[in-house]
């Protein structure tokens, strides 16, 4: 069977014993954040759920259990993406009390907020919490992962990194990167999920050209999924329209449970590949989602293969956040 055909065969029924191993998920406590820390923790992965309000995460964590069992190890740790400093302090505490990291999902993220908001670092809040923020979490937490043999990256982008009008900003500024004074909703969470790619992919890139074993760095895709994002950015009438549309309109969307599985795949098959974009089965790359997954190479936006933008991604981020991340 070739490597695509066991990919579209694949299912969550291929997932194998977790137990012994450590996951964090970012946004765990609703929608593909809790099915995917779901899938982990029913397989025996002990599975953090790494949340802004730590009520809504006892409650994701509950029912978790209530699917995965008693002795689910489902844990409820608090941080805030759109704060560089709760993100540092996240991450030392579990360096502290942890030896080992097997899977990290970035997972969390804001979509198409219908006026700018900002961080509390003063980044604009779609490229802030989307991509700043995992950059700086992965960065902190990158000596366990390279300490844990097999480990692996999971970054959740979306299918609008390569729907038409995904691009990177004009200029690698600051100003233009957190989209000052000419705020485009869709433009800057284009931008955001097509820089989940970018760093995703040179990520890997780096790690293999240092001549690391590990992490893998994979990228994935949810296909649409009508929940709490879709509503939130829903603004004018057309929107609310389409979202009400999509929402009841049977085969439009994806369950969160469906739309969880690549994301699941890649932190758990062997399938998977570092540096390769994967997402649902279905129209357009996955979109109109089918269930299951498929590996979507190339990328389908072309910037998203441009090793140079990558570069470019990944310098400008460091001069943002203060700090390098050496590979």
């Amino acid at each position: 069977m070739s490597g695509q055909a066991e990919i579209a065969s694949w299912s969550p029924d291929a997932i194998g014993d977790l137990h012994g191993k450590t996951a964090i998920v970012t946004g765990a406590n609703i929608g593909l954040g809790k099915e995917i820390a779901r899938s982990l923790a029913s397989h025996g992965a002990r599975t953090i759920l790494a949340v802004r309000d730590v009520q809504k995460g006892k409650v994701a964590a509950d029912d978790i259990k209530a699917t995965a069992g008693p002795d689910a190890q489902v844990e409820v740790v608090q941080v805030d993406l759109a704060s560089l400093k709760s993100v540092d302090e996240f991450a030392k505490e579990f360096r502290e009390k942890n030896d080992r990291l097997d899977v990290l999902v970035c997972n969390a993220g804001v979509m198409a907020l219908p006026e700018r908001q900002v961080t509390k670092d003063g980044f604009e809040m779609q490229i802030g919490v989307n991509h700043i923020a995992h950059f700086a979490l992965v960065r902190h937490l990158f000596p366990l992962l390279t300490a844990t043999p097999a480990s692996r990256i999971v970054h959740q982008s979306s299918s609008m990194s390569y729907v038409p009008g995904a691009k990177y900003p004009a200029s690698w500024t600051a100003d233009d990167i957190n989209c000052v004074g000419k705020y485009d909703k869709i433009a800057q969470y284009q931008f955001s999920k097509l820089a989940n790619v970018a760093f995703a992919k040179e990520t890997e890139r780096r790690v293999v050209e240092k001549g690391l074993g590990q992490p893998r760095s994979v990228v994935v895709h949810p296909g649409y999924v009508v929940g709490q994002l879709q509503e939130k950015s829903a603004g004018s009438i057309f929107e609310r329209g389409f979202f009400n549309l999509t929402k009841f309109l049977p085969g439009a969307s994806q369950t969160y449970a469906n739309g969880a599985l690549p994301a699941v795949f890649a932190a758990t098959s062997p399938l998977a590949k570092g540096g390769f974009f994967y997402g649902p089965k279905g129209f357009y790359h996955g979109v109109v989602g089918a269930g299951g997954v498929q590996q979507i190479d190339p990328h389908p936006n072309p910037l998203a293969e441009d090793k140079t933008m990558w570069r470019k991604l990944w310098e400008a981020t460091e001069a943002l956040v203060g700090f390098k991340f050496d590979i």
